[in-house]
């Protein structure tokens, strides 16, 4: 999953790697990523992601019909590319980040309170109809 970070992410690589160095709430970034890489392929085998992915194809329908560049065909759901699971990866990452800074645990043993207190959050949100797992980053914070 690193290489979407430099091609879609490309403005927060530097901030998203310069925070993984050690510092008073630091982590592994490998150790937190194959955690979470886990957490999401849980979430797809489960079929949590459903409606993220349903509402995700509704809404590129939508802009392909609206845009005048559309090809003759192209419209209709399409099942999830890698290109959308690699775009879950980068929210949950960004996302279970902000929440561990939030919670400034007092050592890496805390990591799995915090992943169960995630996951259950990311799940909830999941079950929305209307779910979209879209990362809304803000420089400011990191």
């Amino acid at each position: 999953h690193d290489y979407v970070f430099p091609v879609q992410y490309r403005y927060m690589l530097p901030l998203q790697y310069g925070y993984m160095l050690p510092l008073q709430y630091g982590y592994s970034f490998a150790i937190v990523g194959i955690n979470l890489t886990h957490l999401v392929l849980t979430l797809l085998n489960d079929g949590s992601l459903k409606n993220h992915f349903y509402n995700i194809a509704v809404k590129e329908i939508k802009e392909a019909t609206t845009s005048t560049a559309k090809k003759a065909g192209q419209a209709g759901l399409q099942l999830p590319s890698l290109r959308q699971f690699h775009q879950v990866y980068c929210y949950v990452f960004f996302e279970f980040d902000s929440l561990w800074r939030s919670e400034k645990p007092k050592d890496i043993m805390e990591f799995n309170r915090i992943r169960d207190m995630f996951e259950e959050a990311v799940r909830v949100r999941l079950q929305k109809q209307d779910c979209i797992l879209k990362a809304n980053f803000v420089l400011e914070n990191v």
